[in-house]
């Protein structure tokens, strides 16, 4: 889905990087600081191939863009804890950002799944350090094999309808989250220290906040999976922290994956 909406950037004139990071999936099972180290590394390495010149963009959907938020904070705060996968950084060097229908506090986002009763399927606690119920080794080969037909199926298909992809992604995502679920209350201590809205509003200081790029964070009002008061709530805690090229759009009848179809 992103390789299409990178070919479409591509050809308004832009120079595209779709980036890939570790997923909470079997055989990588990424934690979030994992991926926000990966997203680092990636920005730094296009910086230093394209050098110094060139305007450099972030942007993510969905729980990319929390990814690249936590990334951009880290970097002027190393606010994760030293001691995880993370470990020391420093500034990302990028000219902007863009967040487009991200979940920016895993706590609000939890007790949102919760409300659905989709908590204990969701892969959240998993990513923020905690330990795997007893379901994921008795699903593991089925996610395996579902995961591998998907993969196969859209090599075989190229021009596969984007609606008929999302629904096989979706799929996916819902037997990743089945395998790889962590209890309710697994990672809950990690929740703030992962949550974007939660570091602006208590941790980041008017003269970092003043050295930060444009933020764009964009939501549809009709989006079920994430809440578009995510973006409002982060959005608020950057301003309030000093920040001061923060925008909000939220777009009126946009729902989850409309921002990108």
């Amino acid at each position: 889905m992103y390789r299409l909406v990178g070919q479409r950037i591509a050809q308004a004139g832009c120079t595209c990087c779709v980036v890939g990071y570790r997923l909470m999936k079997p055989g990588e099972d990424a934690t979030i600081p994992v991926q926000v180290s990966d997203v680092a590394r990636a920005v730094r390495w296009l910086r230093a191939e394209f050098g110094p010149s060139r305007r450099l963009v972030l942007a993510g959907h969905s729980s990319g863009a929390h990814v690249v938020l936590m990334a951009l904070l880290h970097g002027l705060l190393q606010s994760i804890d030293p001691s995880s996968a993370l470990g020391p950084s420093s500034a990302l060097d990028v000219d902007a950002c863009i967040g487009l229908s991200g979940p920016y506090h895993i706590r609000d986002h939890f007790d949102f799944e919760r409300s659905r009763g989709l908590h204990e399927l969701s892969p959240m606690g998993l990513a923020a350090g905690g330990q795997p119920t007893g379901r994921a080794g008795a699903c593991k080969h089925a996610y395996a094999r579902v995961h591998a037909h998907a993969h196969a199926h859209a090599h075989a298909h190229t021009h596969m309808h984007t609606h008929t992809h999302m629904r096989m992604r979706l799929r996916i995502d819902v037997m990743r989250a089945t395998c790889m679920a962590g209890t309710p209350s697994c990672g809950s201590d990690q929740f703030e220290a992962l949550s974007p809205s939660h570091i602006a509003a208590t941790r980041l200081d008017p003269a970092r906040a003043s050295a930060l790029p444009p933020i764009l964070l964009v939501h549809g009002r009709e989006d079920s999976t994430v809440p578009f008061t995510s973006s409002i709530k982060l959005g608020r805690a950057l301003k309030a922290a000093g920040a001061p090229r923060v925008a909000v759009h939220l777009i009126r009848r946009g729902g989850h994956f409309d921002l990108v179809l």
